[in-house]
């Protein structure tokens, strides 16, 4: 199988849902902002700071804000009374396809990095072998339960006793749990808050978890992250995204990262087992800890309209 014919044959007939919508492009003195409390809401805001080389100056509410912008490469500057609401503007306009932080740069007129990722720096040194695991779902998890999947963002309990397992037999990785939830076979890391989460994970190789707070801070460490899913169907989960075609949660899904399904399995996304949990971290599921086809996403020409 070869990845690039199964993504631009699954795209080469899809339309974009926005498409004839506006692209505008903004000036650097907009202040982008998200009116949103969540951690993973708040990391989007961290890319356009660093790409701008501090003169884009984000601003949010959320209590995460301030803590996890001293982990940023340059200093937080005064924001605009100008201002542009992220989730509008990507939601509003056509900004393109991919993930939310290639969109957003678009909207500023930056060329998308082929790979999204919050921009973020570490006080802490890499430890071998460290995996954070993280199970506890993000922001918007009720109302994508009754709308989306009954089960949305859970991870299933019948799933554990596999997790556990392959813990067990990969004695040359150390386990360590971040926020509320803690399991009774892994150490448990107290982060009272966004900076102290930021250094913790700073400090690991490998990630394991759902698409919540955590998950974004990983992709901005360059962990190699195995995102554990049940929402969108994985026939449709084809990364890089080269169309926006509004599959559910699709923009919040870092393309770099494996994804394992729940509920079942698709052409480039095994279901959760030990055994592929196995073959994930040995370079045996897509993407195979490679960039190779990150780069479709500036350079596909989808279907005309």
């Amino acid at each position: 199988m070869n990845p690039q014919d199964v993504i631009e044959a699954y795209y080469a007939k899809k339309k974009s849902a926005k498409a004839g919508r506006t692209r505008p492009v903004l000036d650097w003195s907009v202040t982008p902002y998200r009116d949103c409390e969540s951690l993973g809401d708040t990391c989007m805001l961290t890319d356009l700071l660093d790409v701008s080389g501090g003169v884009i100056a984000p601003h949010s509410q959320s209590r995460h804000f301030r803590p996890l912008f001293t982990r940023t490469h340059h200093p937080l500057g005064e924001f605009n009374a100008l201002q542009v609401e992220i989730w509008r503007a990507w939601t509003t306009y056509d900004l393109g396809p991919g993930h939310v932080l290639q969109r957003v740069r678009r909207l500023f007129g930056i060329r998308p990095d082929p790979l999204p990722k919050p921009s973020l720096r570490t006080l802490s040194h890499r430890v071998k072998g460290r995996v954070i695991v993280h199970l506890e779902p993000g922001g918007g998890v009720e109302w994508q339960r009754k709308h989306v999947h009954p089960r949305a963002r859970e991870f299933y309990p019948e799933h554990l006793d596999s997790l556990r397992a392959f813990a067990h037999e990969r004695k040359d990785l150390e386990f360590v749990t971040v926020g509320g939830k803690s399991l009774h076979w892994c150490r448990h890391e107290h982060t009272p808050d966004a900076a102290a989460l930021v250094d913790v994970m700073g400090s690991a190789e490998w990630f394991i978890g759902l698409c919540s707070g955590p998950s974004h801070i990983a992709a901005a460490m360059g962990l190699k992250s195995i995102v554990v899913v049940n929402f969108p169907d994985p026939r449709k989960l084809i990364m890089p995204a080269l169309v926006d075609i509004e599959t559910h949660d699709m923009e919040w899904l870092y393309p770099q990262n494996v994804h394992l399904h729940e509920d079942a399995s698709g052409p480039l996304v095994p279901k959760f087992s030990k055994r592929n949990l196995h073959r994930a971290f040995d370079g045996d599921v897509y993407p195979f800890w490679r960039h190779d086809w990150l780069g479709l996403v500036n350079d596909f020409q989808p279907a005309q309209s």
